[in-house]
């Protein structure tokens, strides 16, 4: 119920608002002399946003999408609404789609639009510095709100991953669709120009070019916001919105602040203070400076390629995305990643204005222990190509670098927060590799027999990764003998409880057991949607769904698969007459990822 909120369209605009709110608030009691001018564009954000919601027709032309509007007025002249009983045949709903019916729908969507939400602010004070002409004096006000945006949208980010790995039944966290696209990539620029910030902040230089990145990061939160909701990416991406006829409105908004920034910038350029002296390239400056810019090539690779549909619109060309967009954004991204991870060690290393020999003494010994490291965690983790190898040197460099620097700093907890931000960035490039590099999946159908029909590559690959389990029949599954036990049913919600225990290599006996419910919705609009369970280890995690359901399943108390344990009689009696009433037998596939 609470999800519904900001299920829609018009509902994440409200949230957007809200945030937008909650920021105005608190910059109107800190903001100090700033207020006026950085009010003035938070405010102008805030009645372009609320424009989307008011859904009232001027001139012939309707402005916004009211969520009050009712369908009978939107719909008037289909034939339902001419019966003066129309309600009668009205049941329900369609629902929330199965998918978003996860806890991660109540906290990732606002984490993330409070995470765009806080963009407008390092905007409002280099348009309030542009304002004024006072060029300098905004970065201390808005490097917190910079560090804040960066957390909160970062964190958004990550929790969408988590949300994709428990609820997508192909077990992932990123596939590059393009709306995941949309909001790494104004991330990726703000990220830079946190860093060229820094570098201002402690040599006075590129005070000009992060002026640039913070206009640019709130620009493509717009046009990230564009793409989501024109409708334009609906047929290359599952998370795009339908068009509700805002397309233009929507680029009022995206070219009004575009219009403003660049006219600014254009009138005060001149007048931006800019040093005469270039960095040495043995400070830590330069090579932030260097990162910065590699960040910068990333997200425009990125949005290259997510923009193909808007090229097509408006040079007319047919151009085709990428049809493995892992393999094809893998490609630029992981050799982009190994480069800035590498600096945010040996970058972070070096000292700002002037080095020591005993500098580069130091990253020769952080170098040899990463690369002890990262020798036995590749013959661990069994990787067998090359850019994985030189990303998990990459990411260790950094972890052993940024850890030698945080040591001395524990005492009085003072200028350790770059380091630990570094080190959990190390620690989730290697997550990320560990998992992709071995993915693997272990329900291999060795039956010689066809659970789905059809001669394409997909089905085939289905009949190959599928197995048929039959009720109270163990098998063999790699290292595991599974069991399906039973089954419940609620509504459409058929929940199957499968037994696994992990045998020894050696010896076959025994290790540990456990079960996993993994969950097959049957949706009257979408068919058989799949919410897997998966049971979590230090080193890899087994992923289990349903493929395939019986039919004709009568309805019946649902029983919470999570208390099944629970030494309770007559819940055990509940449980038994669940999983009679149900059919015996059940598809499955089964992942593990280490």
């Amino acid at each position: 119920m609470i999800s519904c909120f900001w299920e829609g369209q018009e509902g994440s605009f409200l949230l957007w608002i809200f945030w937008q709110m909650v920021i105005g608030n608190i910059l109107l009691r800190t903001a100090g002399k700033w207020t006026n001018p950085v009010m003035s564009i938070v405010m102008l954000s805030q009645i372009a946003l609320t424009s989307m919601l008011i859904g009232v027709t001027i001139f012939g032309y309707k402005l916004g999408s009211s969520p009050f509007e009712l369908l009978r007025d939107a719909m008037g002249e289909a034939p339902i609404f001419k019966r003066p009983d129309y309600l009668k045949n009205i049941v329900d709903g369609n629902g929330l789609n199965p998918l978003l019916q996860n806890y991660w729908m109540v906290i990732h969507p606002p984490t993330l639009f409070f995470g765009f939400a806080t963009t407008i602010v390092p905007f409002a004070f280099v348009i309030a510095a542009l304002w004024k002409r006072d060029y300098t004096n905004w970065i201390k006000p808005a490097l917190p709100w910079t560090l804040v945006s960066a957390m909160v949208l970062g964190t958004g980010i990550i929790m969408g991953g988590f949300w994709a790995y428990e609820s997508l039944s192909f077990g992932g966290y990123w596939a590059w669709d393009p709306v995941e696209n949309a909001s790494l990539i104004p991330w990726l620029i703000l990220i830079a120009g946190l860093h060229v910030m820094m570098i201002y902040k402690s040599t006075g230089n590129s005070l000009s070019i992060a002026m640039l990145m913070f206009i640019a990061t709130f620009i493509l939160v717009l046009y990230a916001t564009f793409l989501t909701r024109s409708g334009i990416l609906g047929n290359s991406s599952v998370h795009s919105f339908t068009d509700l006829g805002m397309s233009g409105q929507l680029l009022v908004y995206l070219f009004l602040f575009i219009i403003l920034a660049v006219v600014l910038i254009i009138v005060r350029w001149k007048e931006i203070p800019k040093s005469e002296k270039d960095e040495n390239v043995f400070t830590r400056e330069f090579w932030m400076f260097i990162g910065s810019l590699v960040l910068v090539v990333s997200s425009f690779q990125i949005v290259l390629t997510t923009s193909i549909p808007v090229i097509n619109k408006i040079v007319g060309t047919n151009l085709a995305p990428p049809s493995d967009a892992i393999s094809h954004y893998n490609k630029w991204q992981m050799p982009m990643a190994i480069i800035i991870v590498i600096l945010t060690g040996a970058g972070h290393v070096l000292k700002f204005k002037k080095n020591s020999n005993d500098v580069l003494r130091k990253l020769l010994i952080y170098t040899g222990i990463a690369v002890v490291i990262s020798v036995g965690l590749y013959f661990s983790f069994q990787l067998h190509n090359w850019i994985y190898s030189g990303l998990l040197f990459a990411a260790t460099f950094g972890i052993v670098a940024n850890t030698a620097l945080l040591i001395p700093k524990l005492k009085t907890l003072k200028k350790g927060g770059a380091s630990v931000a570094h080190i959990g960035f190390g620690i989730l490039l290697i997550g990320v590799l560990v998992s992709s590099a071995n993915k693997k999946v272990i329900s291999i159908n060795q039956s010689g027999t066809a659970y789905f029909n059809g001669n394409d590559e997909k089905t085939q690959k289905e009949n190959a990764e599928n197995l048929f389990l039959e009720r109270g029949k163990p098998y063999r599954m790699s290292d595991y003998i599974i069991t399906y036990l039973g089954d419940s049913l609620n509504w459409v919600n058929h929940y199957y409880r499968v037994h696994y225990k992990k045998l020894d290599d050696q010896t076959d006996s025994v290790q540990y057991e456990f079960d996993l419910f993994p969950n097959g919705q049957i949706n009257p609009k979408m068919g058989l949607v799949a919410n897997p369970d998966t049971k979590h280890y230090f080193s890899h995690d087994v992923f289990t769904f349903v493929s395939s359901v019986p039919s004709g399943q009568k309805e019946a108390a649902f029983i919470n698969p999570k208390k099944y344990e629970a030494k309770n009689r007559r819940h055990h009696s509940s449980w038994k007459y669940n999983c009679d009433i149900g059919k015996n037998k059940f598809k499955f596939k089964k992942r593990r990822y280490y």
